[in-house]
């Protein structure tokens, strides 16, 4: 695996997003950063891309019609065009862009690489911001995406099987040449009552733990029941306070500096999606 940078356009920057184990909520991760990005960034354009061809979440995370996004793309990469690809991304309420990649066949469960990437250098073109949705990834996608990202944030909990895979992963990526500052672990779905084995387990990873998401079973249905985003529910959640932090360190600007600024454009999503129940 290469870790030079593929992507010439220095504007764009690529967020991959890995899952350390199934159901660990790599989707959920991916979508709601996107959307913190996109109210963080509101002159600029952020687009989301789920690489899972027989299925993936993303619509639902984001509340969209099942098929939002889907596009069959052509086997041969230069058939991927700058139309083809505008036309296939689906407007997302928060402004950002959602695209799916591929088709239904369960015989093919991945992009073909050379169309993945030709599809990422396209994009990176017109977006400021590509967050890649690989999911459990297998290496045929991670060879193409790490190279281009700027950030890999490793998804995982902090249930034992889930925490050693996250060490597994990012062991491996080092190995093959990634640097350990470009790798972020996200653990997901925290328990108050485990912050004892967060200190344990922080010195056993080879990279940092960038945010502890806070478990929000509640807030989750809410977003289902809704049809929104996780952080367009209740801007004034503890998870929704963490994927903002989450979005103004990958762009690396101050959580206080942007404080005011960042909360007020999370109001207006949630207003958007959710009316005033919350914004009061």
């Amino acid at each position: 695996m290469t870790t030079d940078a593929t992507n010439n356009d220095p504007r764009a920057k690529l967020v991959c997003v890995l899952g350390a184990a199934g159901g660990v909520g790599a989707s959920t991760v991916a979508a709601n950063l996107a959307v913190s990005l996109q109210q963080g960034h509101r002159a600029q354009s952020v687009a989301v891309v789920d690489t899972t061809l027989t299925g993936g979440d993303l619509p639902l995370m984001l509340g969209m019609a099942p098929g939002a996004g889907l596009r069959r793309l052509p086997t041969d990469p230069q058939q991927v065009d700058e139309a083809l690809l505008m036309n296939a991304q689906a407007a997302h309420g928060s402004g950002v862009h959602l695209l799916r990649l591929g088709h239904q066949s369960p015989l093919r469960l991945v992009v073909e690489q050379a169309v993945l990437a030709r599809t990422l250098d396209l994009m990176a073109r017109w977006h400021d911001w590509i967050v890649v949705d690989c999911g459990c990834t297998t290496e045929r996608i991670a060879q193409i995406v790490i190279p281009r990202a700027s950030t890999v944030l490793l998804v995982a909990t902090l249930a034992l099987p889930a925490a050693q895979r996250a060490k597994q992963w990012a062991e491996l990526l080092i190995n093959t040449g990634v640097p350990s500052g470009k790798l972020v672990v996200v653990m997901n779905r925290c328990r108050e009552d485990e912050a004892a084995y967060r200190r344990q387990l922080q010195p056993l990873l080879p990279c940092r733990v960038g945010v502890y998401l806070p478990d929000s079973p509640e807030l989750a249905r809410e977003a289902l029941i809704n049809g929104a985003p996780l952080v367009a529910v209740d801007l004034r959640a503890a998870l929704s306070r963490c994927y903002e932090e989450l979005a103004l360190s990958l762009s690396g600007q101050s959580v206080g500096a942007s404080d005011k600024k960042a909360h007020g454009l999370l109001q207006r999503l949630q207003t958007r999606f959710m009316g005033t129940r919350h914004a009061a």
